[in-house]
């Protein structure tokens, strides 16, 4: 089921921006995301509402609060990532930016969105990512997002405004349910394309989601991942070696303290 609304005009100084937010049975944390992405001051938004074909009261809540609204489809899909690519290919052809805002996660304030295509504007070619609050903690962004930093680290993806030509090209890859977006960055990063940080509070995060629960099948799709990326997989043997000596270190400092390891596993 497809429901378009309102066309956006898009102009060289005010490029269309595409929000895109993938939702199953979130009635009661839709709403907050649909509101903040209405009241965003920046004119030239478009908003695609990807629904796995929820029981609840989702198209109400839509309907409701959601007057910026483009797009609206509700239909079964496998995977969180199977919606995230049904969102990037029914982004508009003007679209020059994509982020993905899921149920429950915000924008930091009313002038987010703008100040994003602000600073974009001189970084062109760019991807651009900032800083992100996680239940009321601001939670830094690194300087560098680079192979190095992905080798042990996540970028945070609502922190992730993508250029939408370049993700385009890279569509998430479905037969890894809890890490596409892992396997997304590893691919842009062996690619070359160029991630840019900005000084902006983008997205107030909301914690959970299958990645939290289902820790052991996360890892074991990350070692997949890396198999297929030799310098990623290489990067993250040197990383846990060199982090090795310090733990060490610290156990040991631990025991001349009177603490016993064995005291304090118990």
């Amino acid at each position: 089921m497809l429901h378009t609304g309102m066309r956006i005009m898009s102009t060289p100084d005010r490029p269309l921006v595409s929000v895109v937010t993938v939702t199953l049975n979130a009635e009661h944390s839709l709403g907050e995301t649909l509101r903040s992405v209405a009241t965003q001051d920046y004119p030239a938004i478009e908003h695609i509402i990807i629904d796995g074909a929820s029981t609840d009261r989702t198209q109400d809540v839509v309907r409701q609060h959601g007057r910026r609204v483009s797009c609206f489809v509700s239909e079964p899909d496998k995977c969180v990532y199977e919606a995230m690519n049904k969102g990037l290919r029914r982004a508009a052809a003007a679209s020059e930016l994509i982020t993905f805002l899921n149920a429950g996660d915000t924008f930091s304030d009313p002038s987010t969105v703008g100040r994003v295509v602000a600073d974009a504007k001189h970084l062109p070619g760019c991807h651009v990512y900032g800083d992100i609050t996680r239940s009321g903690r601001r939670v830094a962004a690194p300087t560098t997002f680079n192979l190095w930093f992905l080798a042990t680290n996540m970028l945070c993806h609502q922190a992730v405004f993508f250029r939408t030509v370049q993700h385009r090209r890279f569509p998430y890859d479905e037969s890894y349910p809890l890490c596409a977006d892992y396997k997304l960055f590893a691919d842009m990063l062996r690619a070359r394309e160029r991630f840019a940080r900005i000084q902006v509070v983008i997205a107030d995060y909301a914690p959970g989601g299958l990645s939290a629960t289902r820790r052991q099948e996360l890892h074991a799709e990350k070692r997949r991942i890396r198999r297929q990326h030799p310098k990623l997989r290489l990067l993250h043997i040197l990383k846990r070696a060199l982090r090795k000596p310090r733990r060490a270190s610290v156990l040991k400092g631990k025991g001349a303290r009177g603490v016993s390891v064995s005291q304090r596993q118990g």
